[in-house]
């Protein structure tokens, strides 16, 4: 991808990468086993492993270099000047992530062997991180808390990757140039007082060697494998340093040679070593000498990565291979949770009912883990109604928190299909269990059926079907609880959004009548939401004629909601032209996006409205903001201010939600710095953190940052962490208009005063 450069890999194929933010990076797993399924939605299939960020510190000992010192100062002091990363200060954090390396030698002491090494070219420096075993995944810890585990005086010092050498220790490759830098973030007027060629004719390699060879360093023999004899070739794949091992590897399985086919088998059943045991696994299929015999040895090796590797390579084989297949059922009970993980996609190789039954025994251990649950789900596509069955029998399961969400899962993808009959047996299926069970299938199993352009009266007026009074009872138990003031918030709110699959004549009124301040600012925006969710065309005239009867925060809830509809935009800026509506509810990013639609009604009539009325330029604005930085802040004002603007979408001290950058560290910034920041998020958006629309085929727009996307889908996350997944194949447009998901335009709730409050806040809470 873009902005990326680094891949490496550990003694067990476990593949890491780096992008200029993110040191560390593991892929989780093969795209392929998503595509399996096109009615999945997945996670991302990167995981960050270490922390990542503009706010992500370092231990440079380099002096800034002038340019990007003069840069820093004048981004802080003009906002007129703009950076697509953060350049407001000219050094100490991560911007240039590259080369990321897993050690795999036997030269440096044991505790090296798997760390990762990542140069950070821009600061001159290589940092360390320790990889522990987290799941199915990794999480890195800093091995030097206070320092670099490499850092140079020199700028002209960039390292920008790394080799696992055949003497055991890491070479750095050291590109020495005197500026590295995106040509876009160079001003002009800089850019022409710096040779930016300066350096081409140099590059340094440099060899870490341990402390242990100070006195001297005996340089090891040169490698001549390519005329090394196969049997040679097949003793370096116990070599300790991992270039002697692959590199035999290659040659083995470029020469072809299988006159020693005997010792590699031996070497699968008998050597000591795990890593020489995959080795000899791979190396077997790649002579196309891998008996199922071999497979079924591997398949119950004592080492966990070894059984893993195996039943990989099995799954080509499951359909043909009756007692493959059975052992590959049998490792869904492994100890192990990452063999558990390569059991769930390779089970979906085969539509067999031991198959199934064995995603479901995963399903029920695993299934509080989301990225097990991708797996299972990933394999699901042939037998999604049958694992259902299968999980309905389990109670204690079913009613579980991570039983529902996975039955709910599993009904969705069902309903997606659009196939009524299977619904309808499903539905037939819970009858007899608990109203939460009940509720979750009918509302998932709904919300698959509206993907597939269907809905539950096909399912209630048909006679064929016999879920109609179960479906019928459910929406009418939920009608109840809506308006039931005893139940919790939280159970209305389900049950109001229950509500947006039935018919509209039987839920209008319920809806309605809670669009009224004597109800709690959570149910309107729920009531509202559901009457959006019925996609009944008098909608977007009726909530507009209730805003008088709603709170503020009610209000802009219910024309987000209506705008998520392209056919509705037209009727709420007639609202905004009638005064009904204020302008002040419609979003500046959504102003300027609507003055720029492609459609001639919608952009003349946003021009009308709105082009008087953008937010004022952001020099001007931190003009009249920079007496904050004179005032006295009040770190309890500070939280509440942080509490009504911000924790929306920004987690700290505990509190708030998760979307967007993270301010573990903003203790690094100064007042200054977080003051532009603040007040003109996008002048240094990173690509993480940029606003997406996208429109889809059936009408709706919705905007967010890209949370995570796959092969068949994209989820954007909005504030509050709410995340809303479009399939691809339902999506008409997406474009970005490069500013951040943070809005401009916060002076306008927040005095002077107030954001001296907030930076103190957030300063103190941060330095402690």
């Amino acid at each position: 991808g873009g902005a990326r450069f680094g891949h490496s890999q550990d003694d067990w194929g476990n593949r890491f990468l780096t992008d200029i933010r993110n040191p560390v990076q593991h892929v989780l797993f093969p795209m392929h086993y998503l595509q399996r399924n096109t009615l999945l939605n997945a996670p991302r299939a990167i995981w960050d492993v270490v922390p990542s960020g503009d706010s992500l510190a370092v231990f440079q000992i380099s002096p800034a270099e002038p340019w990007r010192a003069i840069n820093a100062e004048r981004l802080t002091a003009d906002t007129s000047k703009k950076s697509p990363f953060d350049s407001t200060v000219a050094k100490g954090y991560v911007t240039s992530s590259s080369g990321v390396t897993i050690y795999r030698g036997a030269a440096y002491p044991e505790p090296y062997y798997g760390n990762a090494f990542v140069g950070e070219v821009a600061g001159n420096l290589v940092m360390r991180y320790q990889l522990n075993e987290d799941g199915v995944t990794f999480q890195g810890q800093r091995v030097h808390q206070d320092s670099e585990f490499l850092a140079s005086t020199d700028n002209w010092f960039r390292p920008v990757n790394f080799i696992n050498a055949p003497d055991g220790m890491l070479h750095v490759l050291d590109m020495y140039r005197e500026t590295i830098e995106h040509p876009w973030s160079m001003p002009d007027d800089l850019k022409a007082q710096v040779d930016l060629t300066s350096g081409r004719d140099r590059g340094r390699i440099y060899r870490l060697v341990p402390n242990r060879y100070r006195d001297g360093f005996v340089k090891p023999p040169i490698p001549r494998l390519g005329s090394a004899t196969t049997k040679s070739l097949i003793a370096e794949l116990s070599n300790p340093n991992s270039w002697w091992r692959e590199t035999a590897h290659r040659l083995l399985f470029e020469r072809q040679d299988m006159s020693e086919n005997t010792a590699l088998k031996s070497i699968l059943r008998e050597h000591e070593m795990p890593r020489t045991r995959v080795h000899a696994l791979w190396t077997l299929q790649g002579l196309q000498s891998l008996s199922d015999n071999d497979l079924a040895v591997t398949i119950q090796d004592p080492n966990a990565r070894v059984r893993e590797q195996a039943i990989r390579l099995a799954e080509s084989r499951l359909a043909q291979s009756p007692a493959l297949l059975q052992l590959v059922v049998e490792a869904a009970a492994d100890d192990d949770k990452r063999v558990r993980f390569q059991v769930a996609f390779t089970l979906g190789e085969v539509d067999e009912e031991r198959a199934t039954e064995a995603l479901a025994t995963i399903a029920v251990r695993d299934a509080d883990d989301p990225l097990m649950r991708t797996a299972i789900m990933s394999s699901a596509s042939r037998s999604d109604a049958a694992m259902l069955k299968l999980l309905l029998l389990d109670r204690p399961f079913t009613e579980s928190k991570h039983g529902l969400e996975t039955i709910s899962q599993l009904a969705v993808m069902v309903g997606s299909s659009g196939d009524l009959s299977r619904a309808d047996e499903l539905l037939l299926a819970v009858s007899n269990q608990t109203q939460p069970v009940q509720v979750a299938m009918v509302r998932s199993l709904a919300t698959g059926l509206r993907r597939a352009n269907q809905d539950l009266a096909a399912l209630t007026d048909h006679k064929n079907f016999a879920s109609g009074p179960l479906i019928t009872s459910t929406l009418n138990d939920a009608a109840t609880n809506a308006v039931d003031a005893s139940a919790t918030i939280e159970q209305r709110q389900q049950a109001i959004a229950l509500l947006s699959f039935g018919r509209y004549p039987d839920v209008e009124s319920t809806l309605q009548g809670l669009l009224s301040i004597q109800h709690p600012p959570m149910l309107q925006a729920a009531a509202a939401s559901a009457l959006v969710g019925t996609a009944r065309p008098e909608i977007s005239a009726l909530l507009p004629e209730r805003f008088p009867r709603l709170t503020p925060s009610v209000q802009a809830e219910v024309i987000g909601q209506l705008l998520q509809r392209t056919v509705w935009i037209p009727d709420v800026l007639d609202a905004v032209s009638e005064h009904t509506v204020p302008a002040k509810l419609i979003a500046p990013n959504l102003r300027a996006a609507y003055m720029k639609s492609a459609s001639p009604a919608i952009r003349q009539r946003a021009t009308l409205l709105f082009a008087n009325d953008l937010p004022s330029s952001r020099t001007e604005v931190l003009d009249k903001y920079q007496v904050t930085l004179t005032l006295t802040g009040n770190q309890q004002r500070g939280a509440e201010i942080f509490r009504k603007n911000c924790q929306s979408c920004h987690r700290f001290n505990n509190s708030g939600f998760e979307v967007g950058p993270n301010l573990a560290t903003i203790q690094n910034r100064t007042a200054g710095q977080l003051l532009v920041n603040i007040l003109d998020p996008s002048r240094e958006v990173s690509p993480d953190f940029l606003e997406y629309i996208v429109l889809s085929i059936d009408g709706r727009v919705v905007s967010g940052m890209i949370a995570s996307e796959n092969a068949n889908s994209i989820t954007l996350r909005q504030a509050e962490g709410v995340e809303t997944n479009i399939q691809r194949s339902d999506i008409d447009a997406i474009q970005s208009n490069g500013k951040s998901l943070m809005p401009e335009g916060i002076e306008a709730m927040i005095t002077p005063q107030e954001m001296a409050d907030l930076i103190t806040y957030l300063l103190s809470l941060g330095a402690n």
